[in-house]
């Protein structure tokens, strides 16, 4: 009994100590308490309650009035906050000329440099090696990204590079700010280096008077699609020679002639069809009337005509030597098979082959198509 009779004595206490009954307004004066003043705010349309620009957040006054201020700034959000706008620098101090420390120091903004304190502890740091260091940082992570572009490095493979940097360039800023994580790398690439050097290769073969464009569909497994490759033959300005370059990809599922004629118009919609005068390809009939229905839609549009060079060089030899060998009668390429599983896999017959021969070229796979 005695617990609860205490019980009910708090509640009541505390009930009769609430201002206001669910009635308390903001009171205007408290924004200029030297406690709320930094953090407190009025809330528009609703006089009931209070803003804190700190946490970015509303709460209400109507039943405890005052005292739902002392409570918010004792919140560990609140707190956080506080020590967190303590350690920052405000923005205006970039703007302005002088400006007093929270020490009480002053602190002078100059073009070149930032000083600190008054007297012999003044210490100088210059702007420009800030923004030095920053560049020499990112220029670090782009060198690397491009190193393992280059190198066929997975994104994976950045795991822990921060760290080995750090200790084996321990004395080096740049490798203490070095900061790229596997996802950073694919970002970087795909969204940074990837669209810079597509923009430069653009440049430079808007810079030709003429190019040749190149292009050849395949199966691609892993995505299960057609990927049709294009490349770009040209006079390159900046490396005074001509440059044989990688476009772009589109993967399309039909190959008819029709998808393959918007695929590459769409491929090829950043170049001027005026300065191209070849197409290069190999010789499927699908192709060839590929070809035929381009000439016809550059007719339309008053292009110069394609120049003629035929089809790929490389499949009618392929394609004579075959037609040759078959009638021989000989199996050449059944024979040049064997040859190439006789030594595959075969440390015993290497080692015999080079021991008697004093050669150690073995014969390469055959493919009886090409």
């Amino acid at each position: 009994m005695c617990c609860l009779g205490l019980r009910r004595f708090v509640s009541t206490f505390v009930l009769l100590k609430m201002p206001g009954g669910g009635k308390c307004v903001f009171n205007s004066d408290w924004v200029l308490d030297g406690a709320y003043k930094d953090w407190l705010q009025v809330v528009k349309d609703d006089k009931h309650a209070a803003y804190c620009k700190l946490c970015c957040r509303e709460f209400k006054l109507a039943s405890m009035g005052k005292a739902a201020l002392t409570s918010h700034m004792e919140g560990a959000r609140h707190q956080r906050r506080v020590r967190d706008s303590a350690k920052s620098v405000p923005i205006a101090r970039s703007f302005a000329s002088v400006e007093e420390t929270s020490q009480g120091a002053p602190m002078t903004f100059t073009n070149d440099s930032v000083v600190e304190g008054t007297g012999e502890g003044r210490a100088v740091q210059s702007l420009s090696d800030l923004c030095t260091l920053s560049k020499k940082v990112a220029d670090a992570e782009i060198l690397w990204a491009l190193k393992c572009v280059s190198s066929h490095f997975s994104g994976s493979s950045n795991t822990g590079v921060n760290d080995l940097f750090k200790r084996m360039f321990s004395d080096s800023e740049i490798a203490a700010n070095y900061s790229m994580s596997e996802s950073k790398f694919r970002y970087v690439t795909t969204f940074g280096l990837g669209p810079y050097f597509a923009r430069k290769l653009l440049y430079d073969v808007k810079q030709s008077p003429a190019h040749a464009l190149l292009f050849d569909e395949s199966l691609n497994e892993e995505m299960q699609s057609k990927q049709l490759n294009v490349h770009v033959r040209y006079w390159s300005s900046e490396n005074d020679r001509v440059e044989s370059r990688y476009l772009t990809s589109l993967f399309i599922g039909h190959g008819r002639t029709d998808d393959i004629l918007k695929h590459f118009e769409e491929a090829t919609k950043d170049l001027d069809p005026a300065k191209t005068w070849n197409i290069g390809m190999d010789g499927p009939n699908v192709n060839l009337a590929f070809e035929r229905e381009l000439r016809k839609s550059r007719e339309e549009l008053n292009l110069p005509s394609l120049l003629c060079l035929g089809t790929c060089g490389l499949h009618t030899v392929h394609r004579s030597f075959q037609t040759g060998a078959k009638e021989t009668n000989w199996d050449l390429d059944q024979y040049l098979l064997k040859e190439y599983k006789l030594f595959k896999d075969s440390p015993a017959r290497r080692e015999d082959y080079v021991k008697y021969t004093g050669v150690d070229i073995f014969p390469s796979k055959f493919c009886n198509h090409r």
